[in-house]
């Protein structure tokens, strides 16, 4: 629960204390008690992880009915309800919205911004949270951001993703190394993608999407198809 609200937010720690929380040795926790003082949640916040959990007040023992998916009765969908909107409201108060979700790609993102001076563009309606970005003097693509599920890119768990267009004898070798893997949804032959979970260096990654952008000062590049 606490994951799938968080997931696209990264924390703004000086914002804690103002809002509530108390720090002890890096280790932030907020108590408040909801639905007139019979339940009391307890926000962990460490390392940019939030945890939580929610404790009958009458007990004095924790809710779990709040983490049973097959509870589905209406009293636990209104303590699940009231306890979403506290984290909805730390959320709002203490995390900024990012545009990608793993740390890598913000990264990567930050980097050609600054380098290229290129905004990230979002042509899909149904999926806002892929961006190109596109050759200023070309109008071209040199890149594409987006998230892929695990199943997808065979990992345990879902992962940024970037494409770029490389030179075809480039592809195939950089093909045989961990983090590298054929284009999603581009030219394989042209384009390649890269896994954004710090297998390969920020470093890395910009001498090839240097290479990239180079392709779009002349050559043409294929389209992303409709996902």
């Amino acid at each position: 629960m606490e994951t799938m609200i968080f997931r696209r937010y990264r924390l703004i720690p000086h914002q804690l204390i103002s809002y509530g929380f108390i720090e002890h040795a890096g280790v932030y926790e907020y108590q408040t008690s909801f639905l007139q003082d019979a339940f009391q949640a307890v926000i962990i916040i460490h390392n940019g992880n939030v945890t939580g959990k929610v404790m009958d007040r009458q007990t004095n023992e924790e809710y779990v009915n709040l983490r049973i998916s097959s509870q589905t009765g209406a009293f636990v969908k209104k303590v699940r309800h009231a306890y979403v909107e506290v984290l909805i409201d730390i959320r709002d108060h203490c995390f900024q919205e990012c545009l990608y979700i793993s740390d890598q790609a913000m990264r990567i993102h930050e980097h050609m911004v600054k380098r290229y001076h290129d905004d990230a563009e979002h042509p899909w309606d149904k999926d806002p949270y892929s961006a190109v970005y596109r050759n200023k003097q070309s109008r071209k693509w040199y890149a594409l951001i987006m998230r892929l599920p695990a199943k997808t890119l065979h990992h345990k768990q879902a992962e940024d993703i970037l494409n770029i267009k490389l030179d075809p004898n480039e592809i195939q070798m950089l093909l045989q190394k961990d983090g590298f893997q054929s284009a999603y949804h581009m030219n394989k032959q042209h384009w390649i993608t890269i896994v954004l979970d710090d297998t390969i260096t920020d470093e890395t990654i910009m001498d090839l999407v240097e290479k990239s952008h180079a392709f779009t000062e002349s050559s043409s590049i294929t389209t992303l198809s409709k996902k």
